[in-house]
């Protein structure tokens, strides 16, 4: 990614489907809120800590395998990941502003570090490797979810609606497609 330092009014950015492999040269670019680089063939999330005001992040349809590198952006409300190699979820602590987490086509098996995005309405981990018994350990993180969201799941889940986190979430007017 080259010849951008001079767009520092810069509010949009897509370079989706570029064949761009690496996230650099993007530091000068301090006031971008929305930033698409899906479908390209980016390993690594890299290089994002001056884009502060980034509300939005499409890295879809890449090889990332790692939640990485995320800190700076505390303004983020979407996270776009799906189809992607990612097998963990982790290092989103810091974006306690996340409404909108797109983890759908990865390789994840486990649910966990969801509790500090409090803020969470959409929750997208369809198509994964994820059992019922995973989806059921949801249910500290669902005493603290806010009311009227969304969970696709659309993975080994078929006794997960007789659970209690399945309860809670809907007593609570989420959404959970099975």
């Amino acid at each position: 990614i080259n010849n951008l330092d001079s767009l520092v009014n810069l509010t949009y950015l897509d370079l989706s489907t570029n064949q761009i492999t690496n996230i650099n040269n993007l530091d000068s670019l301090v006031n971008l809120t929305e930033l698409f680089l899906f479908s390209n063939q980016i390993t690594t999330i890299e290089n994002l800590d001056s884009l502060v005001n980034l509300t939005t992040l499409d890295l879809s349809y890449n090889q990332i395998n790692t939640i990485e590198n995320l800190d700076s952006l505390v303004n983020l409300t979407e996270l776009h990941l799906f189809d992607n190699q990612i097998n963990t979820i982790e290092n989103l602590d810091s974006l306690v502003n996340l409404t909108d987490l797109y983890l759908n086509n990865n390789q994840i098996t486990t649910i966990e570090n969801l509790d500090s995005l409090v803020n969470l309405t959409y929750l997208d981990l369809s198509s994964n490797q994820i059992t019922t018994a995973q989806f059921n350990i949801l249910n500290s993180w669902a005493i603290l979810a806010l009311i009227n969201g969304s969970i696709n799941t659309n993975n080994n889940t078929d006794n997960f609606n007789t659970s209690t986190t399945y309860t809670t979430l809907l007593g609570k007017g989420w959404t959970i497609s099975l």
